[in-house]
């Protein structure tokens, strides 16, 4: 990232009741957070059972809160967990300013219709909510599923498109696929994706930088 001079959010999961169970303990995290830079974005992969509930969310994030010295405000849902219509006004309720869950679990694409960010309306108020949603478009796994070999300029083909009509793409890469042997097929991905942002010459931001944090 560095090299490209590209800049990323890294999303926690802590607690101890995920899906299958927790993926690491808050230890593990603690040490993990000493590894990432000044001016990249930490924040919450609110964990499964969070979902719409207030005291499991609160507990999450006031643990998640002790770790990073400070309160989390953007996230994202773990496997993706979103309902378009109670979900802004809950993930704001709990102290969530930028989220990046409403995407597709299984493919890319713009499951919100829009390649960009936006502020979601609430039909109960009658207007726009403070937050800022930022539709997942693209998650490394599905990106290979569809692309195999043209994985890269599958990417690059739709960079350029946003680069015509305008607009972003959010890109979601597991550091656990990065370099792991049990799964080759991403091996060096995240670095020729970096490439093509630079080569296309389109900008990598993070919430951070929407939120002027």
């Amino acid at each position: 990232e560095r090299l490209h001079g590209a800049r990323s959010s890294f999303y926690l999961l802590n607690g101890a009741a995920g899906r299958f169970g927790a993926r690491s303990g808050s230890s593990m995290i603690s040490e993990a957070v000493k590894k990432i830079p000044d001016g990249w974005n930490t924040g919450m992969h609110y964990n499964y059972d969070t979902f719409l509930s207030e005291d499991r969310f609160q507990r999450q994030v006031s643990e998640l809160s002790d770790i990073l010295r400070a309160r989390p405000v953007s996230g994202r849902g773990h496997y993706l967990r979103f309902d378009a219509r109670e979900s802004f006004r809950f993930l704001l309720g709990q102290g969530i300013l930028c989220d990046e869950t409403a995407g597709y679990a299984d493919r890319i694409g713009y499951r919100c219709g829009i390649a960009g960010f936006f502020q979601p309306f609430d039909e109960t108020q009658g207007k726009a909510l403070p937050i800022w949603e930022i539709p997942l478009a693209i998650m490394e796994s599905n990106l290979i599923e569809q692309y195999q070999g043209g994985a890269v300029e599958a990417f690059s083909s739709m960079l350029r498109h946003v680069s015509k009509v305008g607009g972003a793409l959010s890109v979601l890469f597991h550091p656990g696929l990065y370099c792991n042997p049990e799964f080759p097929e991403t091996a060096g991905l995240y670095d020729h994706l970096l490439a093509a942002i630079a080569r296309e010459r389109a900008v990598a931001i993070s919430c951070r930088d929407l939120l002027g944090t």
